[in-house]
């Protein structure tokens, strides 16, 4: 399992991850944006505060490059400490599973794909289809309790950068 700290998410977020992951004995990697690193090894933190001051707060159209900064590059670190390539014959792709459904928002029904392949990484969104409720009959069913912070706020409160105020 791999959590994606953006440095602007809910604390709440995260723990609810950490006590799921320890729940089911699965393995958890977090990768932070403030320990970002490039390919050649140097520092390079992503920082939500720095960002804003620099480009100011983003809004709908910079919602891109807030993705970019603090989850893009996270996933770009996974895969290279995964060895993924897309070149020569012996390709090393890293599947990524998604939580994201279609029918999240208007927003994720044009952009959910159920596979999609961006060069060393494939994107696979088992439940693309399923409606809300069909996720809280399976939670239910498996006794997994729901992040609080959902029901709160409606989301996972992992990407608060304001881009959809």
């Amino acid at each position: 399992m791999v959590h994606i700290a953006t440095g602007i998410g809910v604390q709440a977020t995260e723990d609810y991850v950490n006590e799921t992951c320890a729940r089911w004995h699965w393995p958890l990697w977090i990768y932070r944006g403030m320990e970002n690193v490039q390919a050649s090894g140097k520092p390079d933190p992503q920082n939500y505060d720095d960002i804003v001051r620099q480009f100011g707060f983003p809004g709908p159209a910079g919602h891109a490059k807030m993705y970019i900064r603090l989850k893009q590059r996270q996933l770009q670190r996974l895969e290279r400490d995964l060895g993924a390539n897309c070149r020569g014959k012996e390709k090393h792709r890293v599947m990524l599973v998604s939580g994201c459904r279609s029918q999240e928002s208007e927003r994720r029904m044009g952009t959910v794909e159920e596979v999609a392949i961006e060069g060393r990484r494939i994107w696979v969104a088992p439940i693309h289809d399923w409606t809300k409720l069909d996720t809280t009959y399976l939670l239910e069913h498996v006794g997994q309790p729901r992040n609080p912070v959902v029901d709160l706020i409606h989301k996972s409160g992992e990407c608060l950068c304001g881009a959809f105020a």
